[in-house]
């Protein structure tokens, strides 16, 4: 678990957990670099996300479904009770999955898939999704509703055209990313 980000008094405050560390440097650059900044945690895994969110205060996480061998349903609602007015978006590459595993009644806010959502489009809901309990009249409602929310519907724009290191090749978001030249 790290810490990172740029951010000022501004800042968004932001949890990203993913095993992988690619991913994980992805995601917290593409989150520092936004123009609206945001002060990034880190997590390569659940004990050390649970872990992150009672030490930080924050205000989105974005949690990997499958983190290792676990699932994020078992430390869900323990980064909620530590977070509770946190926006929590669990990306899976099966949002019926991850929906029938029941994160959404552990604690989640939202499932993205990650095949069916650019990464700028999971940044944006990460840095301006708030909770919104009095529009949907649940205790875990969100301004973000999944049926909708034009950035929660709307199939990838695009592919991502990125490198993440030398010859090693990602798959993620329904593409294969490798080093270029």
């Amino acid at each position: 678990m790290n810490g990172g980000g740029h951010g000022g008094p501004q800042a968004r405050r932001v949890l990203v957990v993913d095993d992988e560390q690619d991913i994980r440097d992805l995601v917290t650059t593409w989150l520092i670099d936004d123009p609206r900044r945001a002060a990034v945690t880190e997590a390569a895994d659940l004990d050390g996300a649970v872990q992150a969110a009672h030490a930080a205060s924050c205000d989105a996480v974005r949690l990997d479904f499958r983190v290792g061998a676990r699932v994020c349903v078992e430390v869900l609602p323990e980064i909620r009770q530590a977070l509770p007015d946190a926006i929590i978006v669990v990306y899976s590459a099966n949002r019926g999955a991850a929906t029938d595993a029941g994160v959404t009644a552990a604690g989640a806010d939202i499932v993205l898939e990650k095949a069916t959502i650019a990464i700028d489009d999971v940044i944006d809901v990460l840095l301006t999704a708030t909770r919104d309990e009095s529009q949907t009249g649940k205790r875990r409602g969100h301004s973000l509703d999944q049926a909708h929310h034009p950035v929660a519907r709307r199939p990838a724009a695009r592919r991502l055209p990125l490198v993440l290191s030398p010859g090693r090749p990602v798959r993620e978001h329904g593409c294969t990313v490798t080093a270029g030249p």
